[in-house]
């Protein structure tokens, strides 16, 4: 007892220290002294991409932190934003507020009204078109500002698609006063990290989901390649504690209609913090509709053992049915993929059926021959590897 009780003693005068160095730095501008986790997830509108980016079916993206949807062109990335933006405008017990920042014109009422998104005359919808860098840091900014001016503790989502459409303001000034196109040297990048990392900073601390579109580039290490055929720039990665790698799988098609009505893609968590990295599923992407919640649960439960495939048909405790038919089940077979919700979700997706995989316009035309889903009248196809 009393060799505990010296111990304990010793322990303090070793810790004494401490007490001059909290009543210096508490209250420290700049500093704070906790680090609490999310207060607010905002759901993706998708319980498998809520899995792949939060570890959980019913999460999703995280408060006071920033999170990027990267991939190539057309992969779906501005509709995973748009469900997002859908998602926090959706009445539930927690009212959420938008701004949306918008540089590439993909955001537009009329798109988000498609989708299911209350935008028009909803004072929780806030849109700003930039045109630069600057004007982003400036909107954003002052938004950030003014929502901690007035100690709001409303969830926030800020969205910015994309950053890879902002120029500088040299490449601005340049465009509008001499009709010029003008290279920046690499200050593109530089000011882009430099915004992120004061966004970053930012948004600690208060109740905003700060989302960005992102492009990426072409993996030039053939063995890196072997893991991600694609790369986002280190200058930008850093700043993210949410990374959705986005690519485009093959298409699918309504059997009804000659025209494709949506495609289908694979989101990878490239990067977070809230649970294993390099998961994976499945999403279909309508174009005129919002996202399914339920896209992507019969792949998890086939993943997870909960449901048998074979060929075209599934077996779910003695029911037979086709993919159609799965919205007979649904709902069951959720709440066993939930039952499972700690183990790792790892689709497979062979490397066939990625479309986004570096191939040209005609490469992908024979992959869609072969499949017997190519239709003659959609041969405008844009390279899927520029």
């Amino acid at each position: 007892m009393a060799r505990t009780k010296v111990a304990e003693e010793s322990k303090k005068d070793k810790l004494s220290f401490l007490t001059d160095f909290n009543s210096a730095t508490k209250g420290m501008a700049g500093v704070s002294t906790s680090a609490p986790p999310p207060k607010y997830w905002l759901d993706t509108g998708n319980y498998t991409t809520n899995k792949i980016l939060s570890g959980t079916y019913n999460k999703g993206y995280a408060s006071g932190r920033a999170a990027c949807l990267a991939g190539p062109s057309g992969a779906g990335k501005s509709f995973l934003v748009g469900n997002a933006i859908k998602s926090a405008l959706t009445p539930t017990d927690v009212e959420w507020g938008t701004l949306v920042v918008d540089s590439e014109n993909a955001l537009d009422e009329d798109y988000l009204t498609k989708i299911g998104a209350d935008v028009v005359g909803n004072p929780l919808y806030n849109y700003r078109g930039v045109a630069t860098i600057s004007h982003t840091l400036n909107v954003v900014s002052k938004f950030i500002r003014a929502y901690k001016d007035a100690d709001s503790e409303m969830p926030f989502l800020i969205a910015v698609d994309s950053l890879d459409q902002l120029m500088t303001d040299s490449e601005y000034e340049a465009y509008e006063k001499k009709g010029e196109m003008s290279g920046d040297m690499g200050q593109h990048a530089r000011q882009i990290k430099a915004m992120l990392k004061r966004f970053v900073n930012d948004i600690k601390g208060t109740n905003i989901v700060l989302l960005c579109v992102k492009q990426v580039y072409q993996e030039q290490d053939k063995i890196a390649a072997l893991q991600n055929p694609w790369r986002l720039t280190e200058s930008t990665r850093f700043a993210f504690s949410q990374i959705g790698m986005v690519t485009k799988l093959a298409f699918k098609k309504d059997k009804s209609s000659s025209i494709f009505d949506g495609i289908t893609l694979k989101l990878k968590g490239d990067k977070t913090r809230f649970t294993k990295p390099f998961q994976q599923c499945r999403i279909d992407v309508p174009y005129d509709a919002g996202i399914d919640r339920y896209s992507g649960i019969l792949d998890a439960a086939v993943s997870l053992d909960i449901v048998e495939e074979n060929g075209s048909w599934f077996n779910y405790k003695g029911h037979k049915f086709q993919k159609s038919g799965f919205s007979e089940h649904k709902e069951e077979i959720f709440q066993q993929v939930l039952a499972k919700d700690n183990a790792i979700l790892n689709v497979s997706i062979s490397e066939d059926e990625d479309l986004s995989e570096a191939i040209t316009a005609k490469e992908a035309e024979a992959f869609r021959r072969s499949r017997g889903e190519f239709d003659s009248d959609i041969n405008n196809e844009k390279d899927l590897s520029s």
